[in-house]
């Protein structure tokens, strides 16, 4: 029986109106010139707006891969999995400027695996601290270590 579980994160919301803006501006060129034409912007947009960064981890095989999904093809290799440390979960502060500005104007959570080593792979970024609560505990749970809050609110001594 296999201890393989996934994590993704989706392209921030920000990055996909700034593709939508300009797939807009081209297609109105292009609709000068052609219909046939005018699918590709509106092919590369599906493709965009479908496509997710994720994690797959194996506790079994001790492996672990970070991979682009491009409408379901995966692009990336698997790699040993490094000694994890612990579970990081920490919040994270938004900056927002006059251009741009998140779209709920909340801090979000950052669930991480921090490794021997200066390394760290990114596994979650949630809104809700009942949801981050839950993910690290799940993942802790699954890869037998333990959780290290960087909270301000201190989730893990509620």
């Amino acid at each position: 029986m296999s201890k393989t579980f996934i994590t993704s994160q989706i392209i921030p919301t920000i990055f996909a109106r700034i593709i939508a803006g300009i797939l807009a501006l081209i297609c109105l060129g292009i609709a000068f010139t052609g219909v046939y034409l005018l699918l590709l912007p509106v092919l590369i947009y599906v493709v965009l707006m479908y496509s997710f960064n994720a994690v797959d981890i194996n506790s079994d095989e001790k492996t672990y891969r970070e991979y682009l999904s491009l409408i379901g093809y995966k692009i990336g290799e698997t790699k040993a999995l490094p000694a994890i440390e612990y579970v990081l979960v920490k919040d994270t502060v938004l900056v927002s400027n006059d251009r741009y500005s998140d779209e709920t104007g909340d801090d979000f959570y950052e669930i991480s695996l921090v490794c021997h080593g200066p390394m760290k792979i990114h596994l979650f970024k949630t809104y809700s601290d009942t949801k981050a609560v839950s993910l690290a505990s799940d993942t802790a749970k699954k890869l037998n270590c333990k959780i290290e809050d960087h909270t301000k609110e201190k989730l893990f001594n509620k």
